[in-house]
């Protein structure tokens, strides 16, 4: 085995993610317009099968 250089891994940079905790009165889709994102990116990104959300759910918020 050589002593070279550790091997690294090129990923691709993850997208900026911003975190919202849901309050009172809250849909994905005034999140969506919030954020500039869409309901269904928000949905990707928290794995959500359904467009219902609860107060005090945390959700991670795509940047567009």
């Amino acid at each position: 085995a050589s002593k070279g250089h550790p091997i690294r891994q090129y990923l691709p940079a993850p997208s900026f993610v911003q975190v919202h905790k849901v309050r009172s009165g809250e849909s994905l889709a005034k999140l969506a317009l919030q954020y500039n994102t869409s309901v269904k990116a928000i949905k990707a990104e928290n794995k959500l099968k359904s467009d219902v959300i609860r107060i005090g759910q945390v959700l991670q918020l795509p940047a567009k």
